[in-house]
């Protein structure tokens, strides 16, 4: 990791909590703390203590952000090291994480549509991880057309009908 990536890491941090200090001391010393480590695992462990209903009420610590991870030389002679998920913080092989990922934000996105929107019917997480891809894109693309339809949100409908086309280019 890089000085700029952990003033990227300091600044999230203080944005979220105003009162933490994003000094030059800071940045040298959590740099040193981090530099060993890769960024994509800080800053999923980083999500995660945002989301911690334990945690989340305070800046996070070096140590939990280091904690369980390998560094990164380490991951380069090991070729069988985990990583986190930043979705769900579900610790996995890294040679299993690109297919979770894509899966796991993929079932969050339509479960926050399902509340958001109030659409009955709202499937369970675990139905929607079992199922096979290509039902899950068939369930998956008629939920983005409901959001298109219903939606007020200009920048979102373009992002849809970006996707709703790639769908209708993979048939």
């Amino acid at each position: 990791m890089e000085l700029k990536d952990v003033k990227t890491i300091l600044k999230r941090i203080e944005i979220n909590y105003p009162k933490f200090v994003n000094d030059s001391y800071t940045q040298s010393e959590w740099y040193r703390e981090l530099k060993d480590y890769d960024l994509d695992d800080v800053m999923g462990k980083l999500e995660n203590h945002f989301r911690s209903e334990q945690y989340g009420n305070q800046p996070p610590k070096v140590y939990f952000l280091t904690k369980y991870l390998t560094k990164t030389k380490d991951k380069n002679e090991d070729e069988d090291y985990d990583t986190f998920c930043v979705v769900c913080g579900k610790r996995m092989n890294h040679k299993l994480f690109d297919e979770h990922f894509d899966r796991c934000s993929s079932v969050h996105y339509v479960l926050r549509q399902y509340d958001r929107f109030r659409i009955p019917n709202k499937p369970k997480e675990e139905e929607l991880f079992k199922m096979d891809q290509k039902e899950f894109d068939i369930r998956y693309n008629r939920l983005l057309q409901y959001v298109y339809k219903f939606s007020t949100n200009e920048n979102e409908k373009e992002v849809i009908k970006k996707i709703i086309g790639e769908f209708k280019g993979d048939e």
